[in-house]
């Protein structure tokens, strides 16, 4: 029985002692991470990537080994983190150059429109401002004060991160790429978009900022349902569009919007 302790515990030395050894092994600066490369920061600052880089080298992992060690930093630490420290980042990968230096890639989110509020009522984007929101539904960063026009302003309720706080919160991803998507298309084939509305009860609304194709679309609202296609909708508005406003049409009233939300009848809503 003492025998068999005693090599229970000398094992128990020997492993101890291995793993200090190694772990004085890993502060030489034989492998020392001494520089960082930053390689796609555009709105994101190189300096403060490089620094929150910097503090996830610093220390050791268990007391002993070398966080700074190019063989064993904490590389998934590091890109996890670079995500959730600035949201604006979308994405981030690291690697070993050699065994002094890193390189860090990032891909930051693009801007797909700005969320200025809940619904078109608020009074948000002259008091509070908006919020850029990237092509997922995702928003990233406070927007500056823009002209009307320069992004397409989306009105909708959010999944909140933080309740309350705009940032790292979520526009409903379905509901939010269907609203994209016509939007898009309206842009591409009729001209362009102000706002998109995303409603609470499965309702939409694109507002048309302006048209050269069909001038009458001005300020007109596109209207349509949960559970529509953005291709049939489209198909659908320009079929309608075609014969309702002939090249030769006159308006005598202003347009007020274009309901598509009844399958694949168009209805047209005029002045009174």
């Amino acid at each position: 029985m003492l025998q068999i302790l005693f090599k229970f515990f000398a094992i128990v030395i020997l492993s101890a002692l291995f793993f200090i050894a190694l772990g004085g092994a890993s502060q030489g600066k034989k492998w020392e991470i001494v520089g960082v490369g930053i390689v796609g920061a555009q709105a994101v600052s190189e300096h403060d990537i490089e620094t929150f880089v910097r503090e996830k080298l610093e220390g050791n992992y268990f007391f002993v080994y070398a966080r700074d060690n190019s063989f064993i930093f904490p590389r998934r630490g590091i890109e996890r983190g670079l995500s959730e420290v600035f949201p604006r980042i979308k994405s981030a990968t690291v690697r070993r150059i050699d065994v002094h230096h890193l390189v860090v890639t990032v891909t930051e989110r693009k801007p797909s429109m700005i969320w200025c509020g809940e619904n078109i009522e608020d009074e948000m984007r002259t008091e509070r401002g908006c919020w850029f929101v990237d092509d997922t539904g995702f928003i990233f960063d406070r927007a500056p004060i823009f002209s009307e026009g320069v992004y397409r302003e989306l009105y909708s309720p959010l999944v909140y991160a933080n309740e309350g706080i705009p940032l790292r919160a979520m526009v409903s991803g379905e509901r939010f790429l269907l609203a994209r998507a016509v939007g898009e298309r309206i842009e591409r084939e009729l001209g362009g978009v102000s706002r998109i509305v995303i409603g609470p009860e499965g309702g939409y609304s694109v507002i048309i900022r302006s048209s050269d194709l069909y001038p009458v679309l001005t300020g007109a609202e596109v209207r349509f349902r949960d559970g529509q296609l953005a291709d049939r909708l489209l198909k659908n508005l320009l079929a309608a569009l075609s014969v309702q406003f002939p090249a030769d049409y006159s308006p005598q009233k202003e347009l007020l919007y274009i309901d598509l939300s009844f399958g694949n009848k168009v209805f047209f809503g005029f002045e009174e």
